[in-house]
């Protein structure tokens, strides 16, 4: 996927995930073989998402504590 990075409708950019830095070599012959082949990124993706979401989730429910004294005075 492309995207126009300084796109107004780009609000943020995460890295997900690094590969493992290699040796430059002029020709890249290697990158032909099926196990550096990534495929598809989705699945990288929604693990992403699911451990945020995890992190976020105990936030969210800490906030919603009620204060039953609030009325009184």
């Amino acid at each position: 996927m492309w995207y126009k990075v300084y796109s107004p409708n780009v609000e943020a950019i995460e890295v997900v995930q690094r590969r493992p830095k290699r040796a430059r070599r002029a020709r890249l012959y290697y990158m032909r073989k099926t196990k550096h082949d990534m495929g598809s990124v989705e699945n990288i993706v929604k693990n992403y998402f699911r451990s945020t979401m995890v992190r976020a989730a105990p936030r969210s429910a800490q906030g919603k504590k009620k204060n039953p004294k609030k009325g009184r005075h």
